[in-house]
């Protein structure tokens, strides 16, 4: 799927998916020439590798990633 509709699956915008695939901190994507695109699999991957069980956790999880 291209930037806009992967971004509007993950409840994101598509200016925050293109920092976090920047960053290397987003899901996996193919880039094909200019364009990104995304698999549903990768984006529900990248979910699941996000789960917490307290904002703690999250937060924990965050700043490890940064």
């Amino acid at each position: 799927m291209n930037v806009a509709n992967a971004a509007a699956y993950l409840g994101l915008s598509v200016k925050s998916l293109a920092c976090y695939r920047s960053q290397g901190r987003g899901p996996t994507f193919t880039k094909l020439g200019k364009l990104c695109f995304y698999h549903r699999d990768d984006l529900d991957a990248w979910i699941a590798a996000n789960r917490a069980t307290s904002t703690a956790e999250h937060k924990a999880k965050r700043s490890a990633m940064q």
